[in-house]
């Protein structure tokens, strides 16, 4: 993950042209000749050849070719956001109103049959020595708890497919995680065992990092630790947010940092959930505060593994 080049096209709003973005690329393709190449373009959704750019990133071509095997493709965009008041506006196409009414399809399911599925699909897809009948009680409870906390569309069975991946990805990683420093031993021996260890990280990537409030990941914490318990596992709220920071520390600690650097929770959890994300492959989107991503950048090309 180290010494990637990187180049970033930044704010595609309407000034920028289509000979701006070729010259862009054509020094992008000349440096992906030499190695690995990470393209950023930023605010995406705000350039006016958003065509060009879908072929691009969509079928990695360019002027009709395809692009060098070298080259990885990301891109941020602007959120969506609802006009508080339509009063505000003027000459709205009606056809805005039809397609918003469209965006979301809500599927409605029994819960005993959302249980069932989950159950199937943690048998059909989670390693055997990973399967216990907690892990499915703790992924039913965390759709629960996000619909109630969000919108009642805002997770899917894709959520509890993203969330058994985690988990063998991190038993994994886990069991072979190399040391980076003489006499430095993670994770520690003894309770809570990997199994455990990944179930929570799993849950805290997938469930608890998308939670903003923090009274919200307290209470999700509570939960979790509470079902942990009803099966003899001794897991409470402080354990489970204690094993998500120690690998969020871990993943910190073996990254080239600048000096004063501040291990804020926000940078922590940008490193484990980022860094995660692209080794498992799983799309991510980072909502925050213009600036992140110059984090960012830095995070997912300075990670040593």
């Amino acid at each position: 993950m180290i010494e990637v080049q990187f180049q970033a096209l930044y704010n595609l709003h309407t000034e920028i042209n289509e000979s701006a973005i070729m010259v862009f690329m054509n020094d992008a393709l000349k440096k992906a000749v030499k190695g690995e190449t990470w393209i950023l373009f930023d605010e995406i959704n705000t350039c006016n050849h958003l065509g060009s750019l879908a072929d691009l990133i969509s079928n990695r071509k360019f002027q009709d070719k395809p692009i060098h095997p070298n080259i990885r493709l990301f891109a941020t965009c602007n959120p969506y956001r609802l006009h508080k008041s339509k009063s505000n506006l003027t000459n709205i196409d009606k056809r805005y109103d039809e397609i918003q009414i469209n965006l979301v399809c809500q599927v409605n399911s029994k819960p005993n049959d959302e249980y069932k599925y989950i159950q199937i699909i943690v048998e059909k897809e989670l390693k055997n020595k990973l399967t216990h009948s907690v892990f499915s009680e703790l992924l039913f409870a965390s759709q629960k708890f996000i619909r109630k906390a969000e919108k009642p569309y805002s997770v899917s069975l894709r959520d509890i497919k993203r969330a058994i991946k985690l988990v063998n990805f991190f038993y994994d990683s886990l069991e072979n995680r190399p040391t980076y420093k003489s006499g430095h031993k993670y994770p520690p021996p003894g309770d809570p065992t990997t199994i455990t260890r990944s179930y929570i990280l799993s849950l805290g990537v997938c469930y608890h990092s998308r939670l903003y409030k923090q009274d919200l990941r307290k209470q999700y914490r509570c939960e979790m630790g509470q079902i942990l318990q009803n099966h003899k596992i001794d897991i409470n709220e402080k354990i489970f947010c204690k094993i998500i920071r120690e690998e969020q520390e871990d993943y910190f600690n073996r990254m080239q940092c600048p000096p004063d650097i501040a291990k804020n929770e926000a940078l922590l959890e940008h490193v484990l959930v980022t860094t995660v994300c692209i080794l498992t492959r799983i799309p991510v989107f980072i909502i925050g505060e213009t600036g992140y991503v110059i984090n960012y950048e830095y995070v997912i090309s300075s990670i040593i593994f």
